[in-house]
Parts: C-alpha cells; sequence; structure tokens
C-alpha cells in the first residue's frame, strides 16, 4: 500500500477479555479493514486519537517534526500562545483606532491601512461599542 488509510479511524473492542482491534475504511460503504492485530484498550484509542488528530498533516511533516524535536501538544501550545498574542495585538489596535481614527487626513493616512488590516482578521468593520 502507497498511501496510508484516510480517517476517521476507529477502534472495537472484542469479547476477549478487555482486547482490540483497530479498524480503517469507510464506514459508510462498508468497505472496512483490520489493522491492528489484539492490542490493550489504551494503545488502541491512543494510535486512533492520534491518526484522526493528525488529518490532513503529510507523513513526511509529521516524521520531520518529530525527528526536530517537536510535538502535537507543543504545536498547539504555540498555535494557543500565537491566538492570545493576535488577540492582545487586535485589541491594542481597536483601541488606537477608535481613538484616533478621526485624525486621518486623506485615504493614505496609515491608520486607514491598519483599520483595514483589523478589519481583514475580524471578517466585519470596526465599530465603536462605547
Amino acid at each position: 500500500m502507497s498511501e496510508y488509510t484516510k480517517e476517521p479511524w476507529k477502534h472495537a473492542q472484542r469479547a476477549i477479555a478487555g482486547l482490540v482491534d483497530i479498524y480503517v475504511g469507510d464506514y459508510l460503504s462498508g468497505r472496512i479493514e483490520r489493522i491492528g492485530d489484539v492490542i490493550s484498550v489504551c494503545n488502541a484509542r491512543r494510535i486512533v486519537a492520534c491518526v484522526n488528530a493528525c488529518a490532513g498533516s503529510s507523513t513526511d511533516g509529521l516524521e520531520a517534526m518529530v525527528a526536530e524535536g517537536r510535538s502535537v501538544a507543543n504545536m498547539a501550545m504555540l498555535y494557543e500562545r500565537a491566538m492570545d498574542k493576535r488577540d492582545t495585538l487586535l485589541a491594542a489596535a481597536r483601541k488606537t483606532l477608535l481613538d484616533n481614527l478621526h485624525l486621518c487626513d486623506g485615504d493614505n493616512c496609515t491608520l486607514k491601512a491598519l483599520r483595514d488590516a483589523v478589519e481583514s482578521v475580524d471578517g466585519k468593520p470596526l465599530v465603536d461599542d462605547a
């Protein structure tokens, strides 16, 4: 097989004392294959969760990330930090605009460029809520 099976993956418990198989495939069409051998419930859940969490990522990209000492948890933390910083910058930009936009003196005003950028990120016009 040259390509991995697309997500989502699922796991199903057998009647044998807590053992699990991993199944992948197209559940709507019924084309399903068993890929996991008899493994513990905890390991099956983790494998399936990891595969599904990485949906859309290339295998080469994931392997490179691991080789560089990064992890999905680390990337999620960095993403959250970036979103927090973005929110802080946007709040400061909104306040600056609302306090000073009246000072603009034409279409080339840098405050208008800032307003356009903020509105582009927000997806809506800048409004003074005060």
